[in-house]
């Protein structure tokens, strides 16, 4: 099986980096910590993916997956929080400048009533800052303590986990489902997330949720989902715009493909795209997100990378936003780059197999999958055009969908469903470009 296989390289490439990298993260007692963490999380995810993925087909259960993910995400989140408090003397987790303005500005909104917290709110911050201050302070006005903030994100994630296996039942093996759950939901990057006061985390959940709600739809064929599903998307606007705007997108042109016959499907998919283009909407979304505000900003995001990383940055940018980001196993700084790599590894594994799962769901008119593809596919150009491939909190809220693609083409091929057989050496070189790039990114 060519998962099995995506597992043991997982434990050869991270063993090898880690070895290679060791010398190189002792300089300082920050660096060893991060190091150290970064090492036991891989260990962690590795042994739990390897240990679920042998078990035989009636493992495969929403209460395992629930355990698992609840345990992993807690020891995680217990860890990074020490680690956090070790360095900083805080559980911020090195992420100050929004944390803070987060943080500090929710606990004001919790001591007002709701309707001042959203004049306050409104008048102070952008339209798709809201949704992060109104989830903060409603949490604020149950507990203040940060402890509980995190302890609600690991119980989303949970939830998040319940239903990226639901989606995945619809479309592949319960074996494949849990996996493709249990690898994205588990893995550090979650939980480095979790633990940050950030917004992404129920950011996150909100968009799995949709989908969930959408392939609710499809199997029940109950057009309350479908009211959820935009409902859901509409309510993404006010954490980020432009997700929301590719969600609708991509809901509603799978719909008009599923539903509608050649030339009609040809005349209202172009309809519906002008009328998403020519909006207003999409003007503000352009300027502030693909062009970075203005052309002069991408140019010094350009430069900047060219900082510490020359040609390699350049390069990586771009792919990072397909297939990355990829693992920064030596600790350059103390930041959550590194806190991120252990899954990165894994993340970077998957990415043949989505492209691979993409290309057949076109080939073969895999309809009930094309919002997957969609939505990954056209926030990774966004991402790749506003130069921000390196910036994994814009890249993690659309990559739970290049798992469930890649574990259902996985699934295909395990199953012998596919007419393509991957020749062993082939499977190997893509295992060994994924080495290499790993190893170049941590050199630069």
């Amino acid at each position: 099986m060519l998962v099995k296989k995506i597992n043991k390289v997982y434990w050869i490439i991270g063993v090898l980096l880690y070895l290679f990298f060791a010398y190189n993260n002792i300089g300082t007692r920050e660096q060893l910590y991060f190091y150290i963490y970064s090492f036991v999380a891989f260990f962690i995810f590795g042994i739990t993916i390897h240990e679920s993925f042998k078990r035989n087909r009636f493992y495969f259960t929403k209460q395992n997956l629930t355990i698992s993910v609840l345990l992993v995400s807690l020891i995680q989140v217990i860890i990074l929080s020490l680690l956090s408090y070790s360095i900083d003397g805080d559980l911020f987790l090195f992420s100050k400048i929004d944390s803070m303005i987060y943080y500090d500005n929710s606990l004001k909104m919790s001591k007002m009533s709701f309707s001042e917290g959203i004049y306050y709110v409104s008048h102070k911050f952008s339209f798709d800052d809201w949704g992060a201050f109104i989830w903060f302070s409603t949490l604020f006005r149950i507990s203040e303590s940060l402890f509980f903030i995190k302890l609600v994100h690991v119980i989303i994630g949970v939830i998040s986990s319940l239903m990226i296996f639901d989606i995945g039942c619809y479309l592949m093996p319960r074996r494949y489902a849990y996996m493709a759950s249990l690898t994205f939901c588990i893995a550090s990057f979650t939980a480095v997330l979790h633990v940050a006061f950030l917004k992404e985390t129920i950011f996150t959940f909100l968009i799995i949720s949709a989908f969930y709600a959408f392939y609710r739809f499809l199997h029940r064929k109950n057009i309350l989902y479908l009211i959820v599903v935009f409902f859901l998307s509409a309510l993404v606007a006010i954490f980020r715009l432009p997700v929301a705007l590719i969600l609708i997108f991509a809901f509603v042109m799978t719909l008009i493909v599923m539903y509608t016959k050649r030339l009609l499907t040809v005349v209202l998919g172009v309809v519906f795209s002008v009328i998403m283009i020519t909006s207003s909407y999409f003007a503000l979304t352009y300027e502030r997100y693909l062009r970075a505000g203005n052309v002069e900003e991408i140019i010094e995001r350009k430069e900047e990378l060219s900082m510490g990383g020359g040609f390699v940055n350049h390069i990586a940018d771009p792919l990072a936003a397909f297939i990355g980001p990829f693992p920064s196993i030596a600790v350059k700084n103390i930041s959550k780059t590194s806190l991120y790599a252990p899954s990165l590894l894994y993340r970077v594994l998957l990415a043949a197999p989505f492209f691979l799962g993409a290309f057949y769901i076109v080939r073969y008119k895999k309809k009930e999958l094309y919002p997957l593809v969609l939505f990954f596919m056209i926030n990774a150009i966004g991402v790749a055009i506003s130069v921000k491939g390196l910036e994994y909190r814009i890249t993690h809220p659309h990559l739970a969908m290049a798992y469930i693609v890649a574990f259902w083409w996985l699934a295909q091929y395990d199953y012998k469903r596919l007419p393509l057989r991957l020749p062993s050496n082939a499977i190997n070189v893509c295992f060994l470009i994924v080495f290499a790039l790993s190893l170049i990114w941590n050199l630069r």
